[in-house]
């Protein structure tokens, strides 16, 4: 399962790249040290998805992705804005040294849910430059698939039925596999 201590100490080693404070002071001019930093960590890691920089208006300014273990950097014409993703929000109004930690969801690609499914937790701070003032966020995609496997495992070795809500009480594992992920179809 997802080791939340762990995750926040990658986090924070991220953020305290000296390459990342570079990255920052040139107003987000892509560094080439810090993007094979971070393919190098997604590599090492393993467990995240996508590992990203925002800046204060949502745009992604570095993104990698961990492709099944072959992780590359998002082309500049690819990256997204997400300003409209309540992850970018949630993060970007925290404080320095607080962490966003999101639902359970699915991972949205231009405005699309992922196929095939992809189960995600987000993690998220703000990044700050050196005089403190708010410049963005740095973004981890956990790959959440094993903690619905590990769900699984354990209830076909409990009795009855087990079902897996989120916080507002839509399901994400049940009898009925055409009820999972409803909420992320609602209008």
């Amino acid at each position: 399962g997802l080791d939340i201590s762990a995750t926040i100490g990658d986090l924070r080693y991220l953020l305290n790249q000296h390459e990342l404070a570079n990255v920052i002071e040139r107003n987000y001019k892509r560094g080439e040290d810090l993007e094979s930093d971070f393919l190098h960590f997604s590599k090492e890691r393993g467990i995240y998805d996508q590992i990203r920089i925002l800046d204060d208006s949502g745009q992604e300014k570095v993104r990698v992705n961990y492709n099944s273990g072959r992780p590359s950097v998002t082309p500049i014409d690819k990256l997204q804005n997400k300003a409209n993703r309540y992850y970018f929000h949630e993060a970007f109004e925290l404080n320095p040294g607080e962490v966003f930690i999101s639902p359970l969801d699915l991972n949205i690609e231009k405005g699309k849910i992922e196929q095939p499914l992809k189960p995600m937790i987000r993690i998220g701070t703000p990044v700050f430059d050196e005089n403190g003032k708010k410049k963005g966020i740095v973004l981890l995609n956990y790959l959440a698939g094993q903690i619905l496997e590990s769900f699984e495992q354990m209830s076909q070795r409990a009795l009855g039925t087990s079902m897996l809500l989120n916080g507002e009480g839509y399901w994400l594992k049940g009898e009925n596999k055409d009820d999972a992920w409803g909420f992320m179809y609602s209008d």
